[in-house]
């Protein structure tokens, strides 16, 4: 098997052996370059977990040196440490020694005590499969289902944290409702001031106060905007009782149903 088996397929003692050998007995051997990658992995975020798992799996194998059961069956499976003779590279010309794959296929056909017919590869990569058939060593490639589900990533973790924070709220914290009614006076009326041509300007502060035209001169007179605006909106009942000469579009009178939206404005 590679380290593909080891840190990205389900336990080993769950994995359906069966659609290996359903007779069995099956041996896992472990070769000394599957080992020292799962060892590396040890500290790994996220495959440390699963490859400290496999240490302690293959622990009394390393112990002991005989093999481990992991799954009593049918079929039984067991686990070992290989046992690996000397290897002669120069024999093997189209394997890179500083390459893992080709180390896994060049310590595989040098397993000692296991006949080459009943070697096979267990791997989920393509390359190690396809060296390993080049110097006739069979080889199966890991099924889907014997794979682990992906994990999610850093961003799907902390958006699936912040999920359970709200809905751990959602049921202890207090539910709060705020509901604000009010109601308007009947006598109430609103006026829109419309804008004023230059001769309109100058009829509407004498029809508010009666004075001369000359009045916009005297500090606070009606004639200036911002005493208009300022008389309009706080005396807008007196002055539209009080009587005044005919301004075509002072004043626009709107009922109080049709301006309810003006008037929150």
């Amino acid at each position: 098997m590679d380290s593909m088996v080891a840190l990205e397929a389900k336990p080993l003692a769950s994995l359906p052996w069966t659609e290996i050998d359903p007779a069995g007995p099956i041996l896992v051997l472990v070769v000394p370059q599957v080992m020292k990658e799962i060892d590396k992995r040890k500290r790994d975020g996220r495959l440390g977990k699963r490859a400290r798992e496999f240490n302690r799996l293959i622990a009394p194998a390393a112990e002991s040196g005989s093999a481990v059961q992991i799954s009593a069956g049918p079929p039984q499976v067991d686990i070992a440490f290989a046992q690996i003779g000397r290897i002669d590279w120069d024999a093997l010309q189209d394997l890179d020694p500083e390459e893992g794959d080709a180390r896994v296929v060049a310590q595989m056909l040098n397993v000692a005590n296991v006949p080459a017919a009943v070697k096979t590869l267990f791997s989920y990569d393509n390359n190690p499969i396809a060296m390993a058939s080049r110097y006739g060593i069979k080889a199966r490639k890991l099924p889907e289902n014997w794979l682990l589900e992906p994990e999610p990533s850093p961003h799907e973790k902390e958006l699936l944290r912040l999920k359970s924070k709200v809905a751990e709220l959602e049921t202890t914290e207090p539910e709060i409702e705020l509901k604000l009614e009010f109601e308007a006076p009947d006598s109430l009326q609103i006026y829109r001031v419309e804008a004023l041509d230059a001769s309109e300007h100058m009829i509407l502060p004498r029809g508010f106060c009666g004075k001369t035209e000359k009045c916009h001169r005297t500090p606070g007179c009606l004639a200036s905007a911002s005493c208009r605006i300022r008389v309009m909106t706080a005396n807008m009942a007196s002055i539209a009782s009080r009587p005044y000469p005919a301004i075509p579009r002072a004043f626009t009178a709107i009922s109080k149903k049709n301006t309810a939206k003006s008037a929150s404005r």
